[in-house]
């Protein structure tokens, strides 16, 4: 049984862009600058972080959006005493969902920041390849989200390419890691 009618690709594209944000942030400083170099260690704890922090926005963003959808259709069928539906069936599948969609980011995430990483790992004098396929890879998923969105392929692409410089920008002015 399931409440939503579609597969909801909100967990996998938050991880996978929240991962590769997370790499170009926590490790940009790593990676451009010449005394510091990635190692895969480094690059294991940062995906792991990201990975972490994305199961745990998602599960609890999800599990209160699907909570909350249960409340309201409770109010709508006049059942007297809150938290009725919660405690069925219904509120078991509630907390399955979000848990598979907090999975399905956490799995997203750790790949986006891990690939990066491993990447300027296995080139350390050349980290910056490990940029640059991150942005290649924003801009990969911002091609595949304007196909779904029905909208233009060069903004979308663009667009998160661009947030992606950002975020290497501060990583490299707040020198993290």
């Amino acid at each position: 049984m399931s409440l939503r009618k579609k597969i909801t690709l909100r967990g996998p594209v938050l991880g996978f862009i929240d991962g590769i944000m997370n790499a170009l942030a926590l490790a940009a400083g790593s990676i451009l600058l010449a005394d510091r170099a990635v190692t895969i260690d480094l690059a294991l704890r940062i995906s792991l972080f990201a990975a972490s922090t994305g199961l745990f926005v998602i599960f609890v963003s999800g599990y209160v959006d699907l909570r909350a959808e249960l409340v309201r259709a409770a109010g709508q069928l006049n059942l007297t005493g809150s938290g009725r539906l919660v405690a069925t069936q219904l509120g078991r599948t509630i907390l399955r969902e979000a848990s598979w969609e907090a999975a399905a980011c956490a799995v997203a995430s750790f790949i986006g920041c891990f690939v990066p990483l491993v990447v300027a790992w296995a080139f350390p004098n050349y980290g910056w390849i490990g940029i640059l396929i991150a942005f290649a890879m924003l801009a990969g998923l911002g091609v595949m989200l304007a196909n779904f969105a029905q909208g233009s392929k060069t903004i979308w692409a663009g667009s998160l390419a661009a947030g992606g410089v950002v975020l290497t920008l501060i990583g490299l002015w707040l020198k993290i890691a």
